[in-house]
């Protein structure tokens, strides 16, 4: 969501596009300018297609058969599922890149499949941001703990992007990830066995003696000791009362209502009562559902 209350990037991004391009000292730039250039090509030449037209192709043309693969109604689907990272053919990105006219999608290959270019996606959509005039882009990971469920070997790839999530070198700018952990996490993250190594043969020379490689980057939980972490864990009475006021204030902002403050309040307060023992994303689940159906019965 964006301060104006618009919702729809494409429409974003097409306009300030815009704006950019239109600007006197911009006069000789063009999209490739305006994207970052540590973007994966996939996702730069996905954003330079957003922002540019179809190819104008005569009703009479549109049936020969070097024109089959035009089909200008699905061009927004494709591109819009291809930003969110979603596994679109690269036939049918070449298709929409070549009817919006993006000049340089040629240049590279559009195969993108290392999570490293997927992190540079997200952090060139931060630059772009505020390229644009926004101050940055917050963007919330759920169910952060879930890479305590997979081997030893992939906690360790997951664990170093979100190292460079955490303390990025350099800095990110206007760069805002929030993760959301349960306490296991973090015990998961103290108690790794930092010092083991697995070895290694080199294939090119199997007479040399085999290597021990260190199964961790590094010790992440001396790496990550500075990070700010909110615990959601027994909070006081007069801490949830204003968890409660600040969520009122977050849902009549996101969903364009005037909730009674008073009674609302005082209707939460004693749903909490009655679920004490519920854990913290239960009871924070319990109050949203609250304001949702209060929501639904004022604008019903």
């Amino acid at each position: 969501t964006f301060p104006n209350g618009e919702n729809s990037f494409d429409r974003v991004w097409k306009k300030g596009a815009a704006q950019w391009l239109d600007h006197p000292e911009n006069r000789d730039k063009t999209l490739q300018d305006l994207i970052p250039g540590q973007m994966p090509h996939r996702f730069r030449a996905t954003l330079a297609a957003m922002a540019l037209k179809n190819m104008v192709i005569p009703p009479h043309k549109r049936k020969l058969k070097k024109h089959a693969r035009f089909k200008p109604r699905e061009f927004p689907w494709i591109l819009k599922n291809a930003l969110l990272g979603k596994d679109i053919p690269i036939w049918r990105l070449r298709a929409v890149f070549h009817y919006r006219q993006v000049p340089f999608y040629k240049d590279h290959s559009l195969v993108c499949r290392d999570p490293e270019q997927y992190l540079a996606m997200i952090t060139g959509l931060a630059q772009l941001f505020r390229t644009m005039g926004f101050k940055g882009w917050m963007v919330l990971f759920d169910e952060g703990e879930s890479i305590g469920q997979t081997r030893i070997t992939s906690r360790s790839r997951s664990y170093e992007l979100l190292h460079k999530m955490f303390c990025p070198d350099p800095a990110q700018a206007g760069f805002y990830p929030v993760f959301a952990f349960t306490h296991d996490f973090f015990t998961l993250v103290s108690d790794e066995p930092y010092d083991r190594t697995r070895t290694v043969r080199k294939a090119v020379n199997n007479h040399q003696p085999p290597m021990e490689i260190p199964l961790f980057f590094r010790n992440y939980h001396k790496a990550w000791k500075d990070i700010h972490i909110y615990s959601l864990q027994e909070l006081s009475t007069t801490e949830w009362q204003e968890l409660i006021r600040k969520l009122l204030i977050l849902h009549s902002r996101a969903y364009g209502w005037e909730p009674d403050s008073a009674t609302m309040s005082r209707e939460m307060e004693q749903l909490l009562s009655r679920h004490g023992r519920a854990e913290s994303r239960m009871k924070l689940r319990l109050l949203v559902n609250c304001l949702d159906l209060d929501q639904q019965k004022a604008a019903g």
